[in-house]
């Protein structure tokens, strides 16, 4: 994500950049998204805890179901 979003800053312009960017990574507020790609701009690196929003939320995956049941016979 970060290529593209830096991609598109370069190419198309800040406000393009952060409209990509928060479709793409919904938990971020706009003042998030301007800090971010503002900081892209500059030639830094995002601040990490708005590269940790841009993730996606690990989702634990079901537990499996186990059956029990007693001796035959």
């Amino acid at each position: 994500m970060l290529a593209a979003v830096r991609a598109l800053l370069h190419h198309d312009g800040t406000v393009a950049a952060m409209r990509r960017l928060r479709r793409q990574a919904p938990r971020l507020t706009p003042g998030q998204a301007k800090a971010y790609v503002v900081a892209l701009r500059s030639g830094a690196e995002p601040p990490e805890e708005l590269v940790h929003l841009t993730q996606e939320e690990e989702r634990c995956p079901p537990l499996s179901i186990e059956t029990l049941a007693g001796p035959i016979g």
